[in-house]
C-alpha cells in the first residue's frame, strides 16, 4: 500500500475519534457557563484533555493544520486554568468555534479535500493572530443580523464538505462498518428467525402424529416408531432452543452496531439551543425524555435537521423574553422537551415548547399577506388547520431575516423530512401556553416483544413497550357511569372499553369478576381494554402491510408467529383513542363486513367509516352469524366468494333467521353479470356490487339503496 493511501485511511480512520473529542469538548465548554467555581475546574481539565488529544492524533496522521487549531486552543484556555473566572461567554464563543472548524476541517480531509482549504490565519483571525478583515470584506462576510466571518468561514467549508459527499458517503459517515453489510445481516437474521418458527411447526407435526399413534389411528404396528419420533421431538425443542439463542445473540450484537442512544445522537442540539439563546438574548433549557432509548442509527440521523429547524423555530417564535415570561408568572427560562418513545416497530417522537403558542388569526392574515391562500379560504377554515398553514413553503411569520429565520424555509422542510422517513407529523398548540410537535416514524430493523391476546376468532398484538399491567377484575375494582365502565387501578380511575368492540370485531360485552384487563399507555395516555384472552409474549419482526391496508391506523405492521400465521400488530396509541372515545360512536349506523381478505376488509372499513358509519367486522359467514346473534346491526356488506360458507348460502341463512329478516344486505362479487345478480336476489339481498363499482367508490350508494329497499319489505 502507498504511503499516501495508508495516511488516508489514518485519517477516514481519525474522523470518528476527532468527531467524539470535538462533541466532548463542546460539552465541557457549555457546562462551563453555568457551573460553580470548583465544577469549573474539572471541566476545564476535561477541556484540555480533549484539545490534547485532538492536538496529538492529527499530528499523527499528519493534519498540520488541526493540530495547530488545537494548540491555539490550548493556549486559549491556558488562562482559564488559573484562574477559573478568566473564562466567560466571549471566550466560550471562541472556543466553539474553533471546535467546529476542527470537525470540518478533519471531515474535509477525509475526503480528500485538505488542500482546498483556506489559510488558518484567514479564517480564524481572533486565534492566528492576523489582523482583522477590512470594513470592505467585513461586510461582505456579514449577513442581516451581523455574523462574523470566522462564523461563515465554518458554515461554508462544511457546506463544501457536504456538496462533495456522495448520498452513500453521507448515510455511512458515522458507520464504521458499511451499512448495507448490516441490513444483509440483518435479513439473514429474519430469515434464520422464520426457520426457526418452521422447526416449531414440525414439532407440532410430530406431536399430533404421535397422538394418532397414541389413539391408534394407525393400527398397532405403529407403534414401533412412536419411540424414535418421541426421541426426534426431543432433539427437535433442543435444536429449536439452540437456534433461537443464536439469532437473539446475533441480533443483540446487530443492534449494537447499528443502534444508538436518543440521548447521544441529539446531544449537539444543546449547542444548537446555546447559540440560538446567545443570538436572540432568551433563556431556555432543553431536556430529553427516553435518551436512554437504543434506536436505528439512520432514523436519529435523519430527523437531526428536522429537530434543528424546530428548536430555532422555538426559540425565536415560541419562547418570550425573559422579562415578559416573568410578567406572565412563567419561569424566566423556556422549557423545551423532546420525548422519544417507541412502541414495536414504531418511534413517538415529540418536540414541545411552553411558550407563546401558535395564533391562528395572527398565522391566516400572514398566509393572505404571503399570496399563500384567498380571504376566502381562511373564512372557512378552522384553528386546526390555520396551525398546519406553517408547513406551506415560504410561510413565514418573521418580520426580519435572521440566521434563524425569515427566510420562508423550516417548517415545510421539517414536514418534508419526515414524510422521506415515511413517517407523520402533527401539531398541538394552545395559545400563551406553548406548541406541540408529534411525530410518528417506523422503525424496520430488528424483532420487538409483542404481547398476544385473543379477540373474537383472532389473535392479536400489542408492543409490550405500551403494556403497563394485565391483571384480572377482583371485587370492588368496577364502576359504572351510565354506559361507560371504569376499573380502579393504583389508586385511581381508568376508563374501561372492550377490545373486541373498539375493534369493530362485536358488541360490547359485558364486565365481571375474573376477566382479563390490559392497561395501555401511549404519549402520557392511559386506557385499560378488556380482552378475552392472554396468549404470552414473543419476540417478532413486525413486517409493513400491503400499500391497500397501510394507511389503515390501527394497524402498525404483521408478523409470522408460529405456525406462520399472520399476525395483526394492533397501534396502542390509536387504541388509547378510539377506546377513550368510544361514547362518540352512539348514534351512528352500524355495518357489518364479511369477507375473507383482510385488504378488501379494510377497504370497506375505511369507506363506510368515512360515510359516518360504525364499523364491524368478520373474516367468515360462520363468525358473522355469530356475532348477528349476539347484536344488531343497520346493514349488512357480504362477500360471495368466501371459503366454507359463500355470501349467497350467507344471505338465505339470514334471510330465514327472524330476529335478521329486516336486516339489508349488499353482496360483493368479482363478477357482474346479470344471472350473479339474478342469484343475489334470489338469496334475498337488497342490492349487488361488483368490486370494480366498490373501487371506483360506489359502495357508500349502494348500501344506502339497499337500506332504502330494506325499509320498503
Amino acid at each position: 500500500m502507498a504511503m499516501e493511501d495508508f495516511f488516508q485511511e489514518l485519517v477516514q480512520g481519525f474522523e470518528v475519534e476527532a468527531a467524539e473529542l470535538v462533541g466532548g469538548a463542546s460539552s465541557a465548554v457549555m457546562e462551563l457557563e453555568q457551573a460553580d467555581a470548583k465544577a469549573r475546574g474539572l471541566l476545564l481539565e476535561r477541556l484540555g484533555r480533549n484539545l490534547h488529544t485532538l492536538k496529538g492524533s492529527a499530528g499523527t496522521c499528519g493534519l498540520v493544520d488541526v493540530s495547530e487549531l488545537a494548540h491555539k486552543l490550548e493556549d486559549l484556555i491556558a488562562p482559564a486554568k488559573k484562574s477559573v473566572s478568566v473564562f466567560d461567554s466571549a471566550m466560550g464563543d471562541l472556543v466553539l468555534k474553533g471546535l467546529d472548524l476542527i470537525n470540518a476541517r478533519v471531515r474535509a480531509h477525509a475526503r480528500g479535500l485538505g488542500a482546498s482549504l483556506q489559510n488558518l490565519h484567514q479564517v480564524m483571525p481572533e486565534l492566528f493572530g492576523r489582523p482583522a478583515l477590512s470594513k470592505t470584506e467585513l461586510s461582505e462576510a456579514k449577513t442581516e443580523e451581523g455574523v462574523d466571518a470566522t462564523q461563515l468561514a465554518v458554515e461554508e467549508l462544511a457546506e463544501t464538505v457536504r456538496v462533495e459527499e456522495s448520498p452513500l458517503e453521507q448515510e455511512n459517515s458515522s458507520w464504521r462498518v458499511d451499512n448495507r453489510q448490516i441490513l444483509n445481516l440483518i435479513r439473514e437474521v429474519e430469515r434464520l428467525r422464520e426457520l426457526g418458527l418452521n422447526l416449531q411447526d414440525r414439532s407440532q407435526d410430530i406431536s399430533k402424529i404421535l397422538d394418532d399413534i397414541a389413539k391408534g389411528n394407525f393400527g398397532q404396528e405403529s407403534k414401533a416408531v412412536s419411540l424414535p419420533l418421541q426421541r426426534l421431538k426431543a432433539e427437535l425443542f433442543y435444536d429449536i432452543e439452540a437456534s433461537s439463542a443464536v439469532v437473539e445473540l446475533l441480533e443483540s450484537h446487530l443492534k449494537a452496531i447499528y443502534s444508538v442512544a436518543v440521548g447521544k445522537a441529539l446531544e449537539s442540539l444543546q449547542r444548537v439551543l446555546r447559540d440560538s439563546c446567545r443570538s436572540t438574548g432568551k433563556l431556555a433549557k432543553l431536556s430529553i425524555s427516553g435518551a436512554e432509548l437504543m434506536l436505528d442509527r439512520r432514523i436519529l440521523e435523519g430527523l437531526q435537521a428536522p429537530l434543528v429547524h424546530l428548536l430555532r423555530n422555538a426559540v425565536d417564535h415560541g419562547l418570550e423574553m425573559p422579562e415578559k415570561r416573568d410578567a406572565l408568572g412563567k419561569h424566566k427560562e423556556g422549557a423545551l422537551v423532546i420525548r422519544a418513545e417507541q412502541q414495536g416497530n414504531w418511534l413517538n417522537l415529540e418536540f414541545s415548547d411552553d411558550g407563546q403558542g401558535l395564533d391562528p388569526k395572527r398565522l391566516k392574515d400572514t398566509a393572505i399577506s404571503k399570496g399563500l391562500i384567498s380571504r376566502d379560504a381562511a373564512q372557512t377554515m378552522n384553528d386546526l388547520e390555520a396551525v398546519n398553514l406553517i408547513f406551506k413553503a415560504g410561510f413565514s411569520t418573521a418580520s426580519e431575516v435572521s440566521r434563524l429565520s425569515g427566510r420562508g424555509v423550516g417548517m415545510d422542510v421539517v414536514q418534508q423530512a419526515v414524510k422521506q422517513l415515511h413517517g407523520s407529523m402533527e401539531i398541538q398548540s394552545t395559545p400563551g401556553q406553548g406548541t406541540r410537535f408529534l411525530m410518528t416514524l417506523p422503525l424496520s430493523l430488528g424483532a420487538s416483544p409483542i404481547m398476544l391476546l385473543r379477540s373474537g376468532q383472532g389473535v392479536f398484538g400489542v408492543p409490550v413497550q405500551s403494556v403497563e399491567s394485565v391483571f384480572k377484575v377482583a371485587a370492588g375494582q368496577l364502576e359504572k357511569a351510565g354506559e361507560e365502565w371504569r376499573i380502579l387501578w393504583q389508586d385511581s380511575w381508568l376508563k374501561l372499553a372492550d377490545l373486541g368492540a373498539v375493534l369493530g370485531l362485536r358488541a360490547t360485552a359485558e364486565v365481571s369478576e375474573g376477566a382479563n384487563i390490559m392497561v395501555l399507555q401511549s404519549q402520557g395516555k392511559r386506557l385499560a381494554l378488556l380482552v378475552e384472552d392472554l396468549e404470552g409474549d414473543a419476540e417478532l419482526v413486525i413486517l409493513p402491510l400491503p400499500d391497500a391496508v397501510a394507511d389503515e391506523a390501527v394497524y402498525q405492521g404483521a408478523a409470522l408467529h408460529a405456525g406462520s400465521e399472520l399476525l395483526l400488530v394492533l397501534r396502542s396509541d390509536w387504541l388509547i383513542e378510539q377506546g377513550g372515545a368510544r361514547g362518540s360512536a352512539r348514534g351512528k349506523l352500524k355495518a357489518l363486513v364479511i369477507d375473507d381478505s383482510l385488504t378488501a376488509r379494510a377497504m370497506h372499513r375505511g369507506i363506510l367509516e368515512s360515510g359516518g358509519y360504525q364499523v364491524y367486522a368478520a373474516a367468515s359467514a360462520f363468525q358473522a352469524l355469530a356475532m348477528i346473534e349476539a347484536a344488531s346491526y343497520d346493514v349488512i356488506i357480504c362477500d360471495v366468494s368466501m371459503e366454507g360458507m359463500d355470501g349467497l348460502e350467507f344471505s338465505r341463512r339470514v334471510k330465514s333467521a327472524p330476529l335478521a329478516l329486516a336486516t339489508p344486505i349488499v353482496l360483493v362479487s368479482a363478477n357482474d353479470s346479470d344471472s350473479d345478480r339474478a342469484l343475489a336476489r334470489d338469496c334475498g339481498a337488497e342490492a349487488f356490487i361488483s368490486k370494480r363499482d366498490c373501487a371506483a367508490g360506489r359502495l357508500l350508494d349502494e348500501v344506502a339503496h339497499a337500506m332504502t329497499v330494506g325499509k320498503s319489505k
